[in-house]
């Protein structure tokens, strides 16, 4: 594993632990900031964030849009797990947060994403399960499987924009006037449970879920 105290706030030190060859790599509690995206290769197997979180400098690297996530998947390989880590862009205009194009399997524990879309998927994305999530929504691409339990979006939009997946959801959560689920292309999305609340009665109330 490794551990690395003294390098908040520098994206090369982060990455240089990416890429040490440690399946564990360890975020010391804290707020890391970064001007680019952060890219998991295939050795890593476990981020453990103890609560910590990244952070988008104001500045930032020209090829890291907003579609970009903060880290990066684009491998094959052995599953891949986030724990206790959170994602902040409040105030700073939409972010992705993790980005999986590649076919490894992603599970994000007790993850936190603020102003920030928690899974963005390609279609060449492997399977995703999300447990005890808050507050960010979903963009999913592609046919393989996600699987969440006790998913808490918040929000306005579209919170969820399933595209051609098949997903399922024990225990939903959403605040704000949204359309929490919207279906595309043959996507199949089964939600057992949850809340919906509005906070304030809207002027013009969105559909709960859409399936084109």
């Amino acid at each position: 594993a490794a551990t690395y105290a003294t390098v908040k706030h520098y994206l090369k030190a982060i990455q240089a632990a990416m890429n040490s060859g440690a399946e564990v790599v360890y975020f010391p509690s804290g707020r890391y900031r970064i001007s680019d995206a952060i890219d998991v290769p295939a050795s890593v197997r476990r981020i453990e964030g103890l609560y910590s979180a990244i952070r988008v400098l104001p500045r930032r690297a020209e090829r890291f849009t907003r579609e970009t996530g903060m880290l990066r998947v684009t491998t094959g390989g052995e599953p891949l797990t986030i724990d206790r880590l959170a994602f902040d862009n409040m105030e700073q205009g939409p972010q992705a947060g993790v980005e999986q194009s590649g076919s490894r399997t992603l599970v994000l524990r007790d993850v936190i994403s603020g102003g920030v879309e928690a899974v963005r998927r390609t279609a060449s994305g492997g399977p995703v399960f999300l447990e005890n999530s808050c507050c960010g929504g979903m963009h999913l691409e592609g046919s393989q499987g996600v699987w969440a339990r006790q998913f808490n979006t918040e929000g306005t939009g579209v919170r969820v924009r399933n595209d051609g997946a098949p997903l399922w959801i024990l225990g939903l959560k959403t605040e704000q006037n949204c359309t929490v689920v919207e279906n595309v292309r043959g996507a199949r999305t089964e939600i057992v449970g949850g809340l919906l609340y509005l906070v304030m009665p809207p002027n013009a109330p969105l559909p709960a879920f859409v399936v084109n």
